[in-house]
């Protein structure tokens, strides 16, 4: 809060504080002033009605009978007249005392009996009081005093007839004796509304001068702050930099010394700066220099370790695919050479085995970079360790490892417990492997994290070199065999996998040696609800195709004749098409109810092609075969558009397989 903001609140607070005071006390006093003056008045026109009252006749009213006496009716005339001739009198009786001194009795009453709400029933409130009607006087100390003299009610009294503030006088006979008493009330609604307007005049009073106030404290806050204010304006140019402007306050008080000051301040400071100025830009030559060495050094390193890690990578893949490719082509040229049925059938079988090992790489490869739907449900972290655990119970065996389990309480969550056991078991075959030459121990321990679950497996091996701690979850970054120095296969795929599936399911994968041997693999999980979430859309369900016709579109010509030839060996009529366009326009001349699609063929991409045929075409069913994750697909494409999924490379059989699944009729012999 700004110094003038705090003085001008300040004295405001102060001056309005005793402003109300002030008003406070006086409207305090005006209110009892008022109330007395209202007694006055009340006293008055009590004192001067008794003296109209006769009080012979009013001595001769005895009983209710008397009512009908023309005393009666003359004593009421007289009372209503003195009710008329004040408009602040709501009601006047004559009153006298009873046997008990605690209760008074009514003699006449000015009032008549009036049916006010017209229900034709005469409510206690509106009756007149009839004579010798009693009436309690024991918590009216005012009343009780007045036979002794005009009195008035301090406080406001409540009966049956309303709520007033009362004023008695008695009256007396000819021998000046006593023989009742003049009771006049005024409405509390007539004395509480002067009441409002005295509350009003003070409101209005106070606001005045809470405005006076703050006016006053406006103009001293200025008195005092424009110096001020004048010099942090000053003072924030020299930290801008601006130090020629001069400070002049006009005053001889301690702030014009102030001001000196400052001035002086200044103009040592732009001396000051003037030499700093010329050592810096010596000194800043020799820095840009130096600069621009440390940044060509660092962009030289993020260089190299980018290309360490492609060259990593690449090499993983290389090293791996030659030797696969190695193996394919030596059959290959065995079974050309010797092309016997054995030799072809070795041949077949060793291609398809390095297929299969190619694809296994290349899902790992997927996994490690996707960030793929789940199919998220309800998981027990520690159910799914177990297990992962239980895979490798006859390794421990073997390998004289032993397994502590530490397993706290901790929330279900949501995940893919396939996926998840995938990531558990790799970061469970990195630990067995490297404990195989002398056995150890594994500890898995489970707990809750803040929101999280955290998974912690220890082992106690050799622990994680060095200079491999930064690449550690690089894919083909490994100290195994084939690419590193030890005996133990392995590639360097499966902990870039298992980070993979942390990821994907919002979680962190880290790791780091221990002080006493070996190494720790710590897995946070989020408690992620589950119902529904993440859960990819059904599949359509196929309906049973009545012919055996297919159009199969694909742009690699090996491919497509292999899957004709396959297919009309078990017996269907095959369409082939190498594009997009090609194949609808076949299918708007002659549409199937099957297609086998690739994505990635040219003139119109598979998605398109899918969907251009499924305008002409509703019912068609489509089976895809494509190198790309089943995820990108469904991203783009909706799941519940494709029948089948079929990943390359692929098996005939499993082809085979999905295409006989839906016809209605079986395959022909």
């Amino acid at each position: 809060m700004k110094f003038s903001t705090k003085l001008f609140v300040g004295m405001s607070g102060v001056l309005v504080l005793l402003s109300f005071v002030t008003i406070n006390l006086f409207f305090t006093r005006a209110h009892y002033v008022q109330r007395d003056n209202l007694r006055s008045r009340l006293v008055g026109i009590a004192a001067t009605g008794a003296l109209m009252v006769d009080g012979e006749k009013l001595s001769r009213i005895r009983t209710a009978a008397d009512e009908q006496k023309p005393e009666y009716a003359d004593i009421k005339s007289t009372l209503r007249s003195i009710r008329l001739s004040n408009p602040d009198v709501r009601y006047i009786y004559t009153m006298r005392r009873s046997a008990s001194p605690d209760v008074y009795e009514f003699v006449v009453d000015e009032q008549d009996d009036v049916d006010l709400d017209g229900n034709g029933v005469l409510e206690p409130q509106e009756r007149h009081a009839r004579v010798g009607e009693p009436y309690e006087i024991e918590d009216l100390p005012e009343m009780q005093r007045a036979f002794d003299g005009p009195i008035a009610d301090r406080e406001l009294t409540t009966d049956k007839w309303g709520t007033w503030l009362s004023g008695y006088a008695p009256i007396y006979d000819a021998q000046k004796k006593v023989v009742g008493i003049l009771g006049i009330d005024m409405s509390a609604e007539r004395v509480k509304q002067e009441e409002r307007t005295m509350e009003l005049i003070a409101l209005l009073t106070f606001a005045v001068a809470t405005a006076l106030s703050v006016m006053a404290s406006v103009l001293l806050a200025r008195h005092f702050t424009r110096p001020i204010q004048k010099l942090s304006e000053a003072l924030a140019d020299v930290a801008a930099g601006n130090l020629d402007r001069k400070l002049d306050l006009n005053r001889s008080d301690e702030i014009g010394r102030l001001g000196e000051v400052y001035n002086e301040m200044a103009a040592k400071l732009a001396k000051a700066r003037a030499e700093v100025a010329e050592y810096n830009h010596s000194l800043e030559q020799k820095v840009a220099e130096r600069t621009a060495e440390l940044q060509r050094a660092r962009e030289a390193a993020i260089e190299a370790e980018k290309m360490t890690a492609i060259g990593t990578l690449a090499g993983g893949i290389a090293h791996e695919f030659n030797n696969l490719l190695c193996a394919v082509r030596g059959q290959v040229e065995l079974a050309a050479l010797s092309p016997t049925r054995e030799r072809i059938r070795h041949a077949a079988e060793t291609v398809g085995a390095c297929a299969d090992r190619a694809r296994r790489i290349t899902d790992a490869l997927l996994t490690f970079a996707s960030r793929s739907p789940l199919r998220v449900r309800p998981t027990d972290v520690r159910q799914v360790i177990e297990t992962a655990l239980e895979l490798f119970k006859r390794d421990f065996s073997t390998l004289n490892i032993t397994v502590v389990r530490k397993f706290s309480d901790v929330d279900t969550i949501g995940a893919e417990p396939d996926r998840l056991m995938q990531a558990f078991a790799n970061v469970i075959a990195n630990a067995r492997d490297a404990m195989t030459q002398h056995g150890g121990r594994l500890t898995v321990l489970v707990r809750p994290v803040d929101q999280n679950i955290e998974v912690t497996f220890r082992d106690t091996g050799p622990g994680i070199p060095a200079e491999m701690m930064g690449r550690l979850f690089d894919p083909f970054c490994t100290t195994k065999a084939p690419l590193g120095p030890e005996s133990t296969p392995g590639v360097g795929l499966g902990l870039a996998v298992a980070q993979g599936i942390v990821k994907n399911h919002e979680g962190e994968i880290v790791a780091e040696n221990n002080e006493d041997g070996g190494a720790t693999f710590r897995i946070q999980l989020p408690v992620r609800p589950w119902p529904g979430k993440g859960i990819r859309p059904p599949h359509r369900r196929p309906v049973p195709l009545k012919t055996r016709r297919v159009m199969v579109v694909e742009d690699e010509p090996d491919i497509l004749s292999a899957v004709r030839d396959l297919l009309v060996m078990k017996g269907w009529q095959v369409e082939t098409s190498a594009g997009g366009k090609e194949a609808l326009e076949k299918v708007k001349s002659d549409a199937c109810s099957l297609y086998i699609i690739d994505i990635a063929i040219p003139g119109m991409n598979g998605i398109d092609l899918i969907k251009s045929v499924r305008g002409i075409n509703p019912a068609a069913q489509f089976v895809i075969i494509s190198g790309f994750a089943p995820y990108e697909l469904a991203s783009q494409l909706g799941e519940e558009e494709i029948t089948a999924y079929i990943s390359k490379p692929f098996r005939s059989e499993d082809l085979v397989e999905t295409v006989e699944s839906l016809v209605e009729s079986p395959q022909p012999a």
